[in-house]
């Protein structure tokens, strides 16, 4: 039960954040929608600790919004660096025909012989040999999810605005008509006034 009202409530905020931080900005649908999807290129390759800065340089550079995209990054963190990038690592060791799923280099990092130079220097090896097909799959990963979140929260956007007009133009008629109020039996608009 716990992990239910968790993933409600963090459902919850996610709703509210697209719905009050996204499509409720005071800004174009074309400039809102293009610093969500520089900000999910981002979070999908594979540079944590500058994914933030990254975000708002290309923002600025393309004219985004510069802000809407941050909050995207954080979907990579250390908690989903393995759903995020292992799928990518595969995508680029099938697309440069190396062996899917080859982790030797890996394996061997997390043996942590010597000391912490030694281990530092394990890591780096490790990383390095697999940087090149991590980083293709990754901007592979990022590219599509980009183009995909562009024309998703454009669409968005544009719809909700659609959507919000209707109902505050219905509102606005509600207001200046007032509100009906229902005929009686006893009304009888059909005779005449009396005396």
């Amino acid at each position: 039960m716990p992990l239910i009202r968790a993933s409600r409530a963090i459902a919850r905020k996610t709703r509210d954040f697209i719905i009050h931080r996204v499509l409720m900005l005071d800004d174009t649908p074309h400039r809102i929608a293009l610093g969500v999807s520089i900000g999910m290129f981002w979070t999908f390759m594979p540079v944590i600790g500058l994914q933030m800065i990254l975000t708002g340089v290309t923002s600025i550079a393309l004219r985004a919004n510069k802000l809407v995209g941050m909050p995207f990054v954080w979907i990579s963190n250390p908690a989903t660096i393995i759903p995020c990038y292992v799928p990518s690592l595969f995508l680029g060791q099938w697309m440069l025909g190396k062996p899917v799923g080859e982790f030797a280099a890996l394996n061997k990092a997390f043996e942590f012989e010597g000391g912490p130079f030694d281990t530092a220097q394990q890591w780096l090896e490790a990383v390095w040999s697999v940087a090149g097909e991590l980083f293709l799959g990754c901007f592979v990963v990022a590219l599509i999810i980009a183009v995909a979140s562009y024309f998703g929260f454009y669409r968005g956007i544009i719809a909700y605005r659609k959507f919000r007009a209707h109902h505050d133009r219905h509102d606005q008629h509600r207001e200046f008509v007032g509100p009906t109020i229902p005929a009686t039996p006893d009304d009888h608009f059909d005779s005449p006034p009396g005396p």
